[in-house]
């Protein structure tokens, strides 16, 4: 995190020769604030001689890096293995990607039998990316968009957990955060988008007898927006949520 977050810092224009465009500068500072977030919670373990929940995903499997997890009767140490950017869309694409091709080296790299989580999806249900911006291009419907992308999504994970009888568990999407710098029609789609997500993972998760994980209902609010209770920043959980997950895991 400290080297992550440091080369951010330095990625900086007073500190260098190139000029940042704008959708770089906030890359950064949005990716400095999570960070940041994530290094003033801290690790809860060194992982000595303990099992890995392995977490696989966008950057929200940064949320929980370095911490414990009680599943069962066994302590286990979260361990990020990150796609940087990664999409739902671009895991289930039928079409090979570097998204995807670097998640499944990461998958296939694993110990046999591993326990997974999946944070995949949160990107595409953004006001100005994935889902949404599809839907404005192609005019297809949003509901169909989402419903594709998630059993693509799923399915693809399901294939590739299978080559070495990995254990996937399957975290959903929180209730977002009102974002103040796009319109109240944008974040009413947005919200619209995360629930058909989530309702179509959840349908995919039972079709498949997966592990589901539900962050979305211990983090919305009346509104339908996030609580505000387990956001480190305007997009990620933060280590907070995680009693609740293990909750969800003794079930």
């Amino acid at each position: 995190f400290e080297a992550a977050r440091d080369t951010l810092i330095g990625l900086d224009e007073r500190n260098t020769n190139f000029k940042l465009d704008a959708k770089q500068k906030k890359f950064i500072s949005n990716y400095r604030v999570f960070l940041g977030r994530c290094l003033s919670l801290g690790p809860s373990s060194n992982g000595d001689n303990e099992k890995f929940m392995y977490h696989l995903g966008d950057s929200h499997s940064l949320s929980f890096a370095g911490h414990k997890l009680q599943v069962g009767d066994v302590k286990m140490l979260i361990k990020p293995v990150t796609t940087v950017g990664g999409k739902a869309w671009h895991i289930g694409c039928n079409e090979n990607n570097q998204y995807q091709e670097i998640t499944r080296r990461n998958l296939q790299a694993l110990p046999g039998i591993s326990s997974v989580f999946f944070s995949f999806g949160e990107i595409d249900c953004r006001c100005d990316e994935g889902i949404l911006k599809a839907h404005r291009k192609s005019g297809k419907s949003i509901s169909s968009l989402t419903r594709n992308t998630v059993k693509q999504y799923v399915s693809w994970i399901v294939s590739q957990c299978n080559k070495k009888n990995h254990i996937p568990y399957i975290i959903n999407l929180p209730a977002p955060l009102h974002m103040n710098d796009f319109s109240n029609e944008a974040n009413k789609k947005r919200l619209e988008i995360t629930v058909l997500f989530n309702e179509n993972l959840t349908e995919m998760c039972k079709k498949y007898n997966l592990n589901h994980i539900d962050t979305y209902s211990v983090s919305v609010g009346k509104s339908g927006q996030s609580n505000g209770l387990y956001h480190g920043d305007r997009f990620h959980l933060d280590a907070r949520i995680l009693p609740e997950i293990e909750k969800q895991l003794s079930e």
